[in-house]
């Protein structure tokens, strides 16, 4: 049997790992909802986005905080350029628990920083590899082949660098919403994986325990959450074409163990 663990703000990362699971009929697992303490099972995936070129910090602490039990672990990376030191960073989380990454491999694809303003031909022509990609990596996967997976360390180490920026310089941790343009349809409030926003007499607040993942300001459909300095036009949204936002809603129950 298989377990496959993702965490997923747009869509990217949720899409890779829904199409391996259906490829291995493998329970899909995300890890903002897991309340166990431990996964045992044959074979056990684990499909992340990349943030300023490293692990978010939502599969950080799920990693810190669940031991995996499998003889066999893999991992892919959906990354708008750069793999940082995510791999490293999960094999050496793996290794308190006597456990081992076997085989990576990073998936390019569309940027969802709204700091930056991915090209539209490269948006679609991430899209387009999307499918041809992911099934060059299952017989892979499905052999349990081990490889020497990609680390770029110097990118890794400005990852601090970069998330200081993101708070101090472009203030991205101040999530403010337009009362004048929201609508109160409550999608924000139902796909933080935090549950860091909610609504009270009609009005959509944002707390302070946020991870940045920005699924907030790309599914808003009235686009009126920014973050600091940014606001997000439809230069900058982006969500996933092939998922639909309530694939991606925080779950009422959480899962209690596997």
């Amino acid at each position: 049997m298989s377990t496959i663990i993702y965490f997923s703000g747009t869509g990217n990362s949720y899409h890779i790992a829904k199409k391996i699971s259906q490829h291995q009929n493998a329970k899909l697992i995300s890890a903002s909802d897991f309340e166990g303490t431990s996964i045992s099972d044959d074979t056990i995936g684990i499909v992340t986005p990349v943030y300023c070129g490293g692990l978010p910090p939502i599969m950080y602490d799920f990693l810190k905080r669940v031991i995996l039990r499998s003889r066999y672990i893999w991992a892919i990376a959906a990354s708008g350029g750069t793999v940082g030191n995510a791999f490293e960073t999960i094999n050496d989380i793996l290794q308190y628990n006597e456990g081992k990454l076997r085989f990576a491999e990073m998936i390019l694809m569309p940027d969802n920083s709204i700091l930056t303003r991915p090209k539209k031909e490269d948006t679609l022509s991430a899209l387009e590899n999307e499918e041809r990609l992911v099934n060059e990596i299952i017989p892979y996967i499905d052999a349990k082949t081990e490889n020497e997976y990609p680390v770029e360390k110097f990118l890794g180490k400005t990852s601090k660098v970069q998330w200081m920026s993101m708070k101090w310089v472009f203030r991205c941790n101040d999530k403010r919403v337009d009362k004048k343009t929201c609508t109160d349809c409550g999608i924000c409030v139902d796909i933080c994986p935090l549950e860091n926003i909610n609504s009270t007499n009609n009005k959509i607040k944002i707390g302070k325990n946020c991870t940045n993942c920005f699924a907030c300001i790309h599914w808003c459909p009235t686009k009126s959450i920014r973050a600091g300095f940014i606001k997000a036009g439809d230069r900058f949204k982006y969500t996933h074409p092939d998922v639909n936002a309530t694939e991606l809603f925080k779950k009422k129950k959480a899962i209690k163990g596997v």
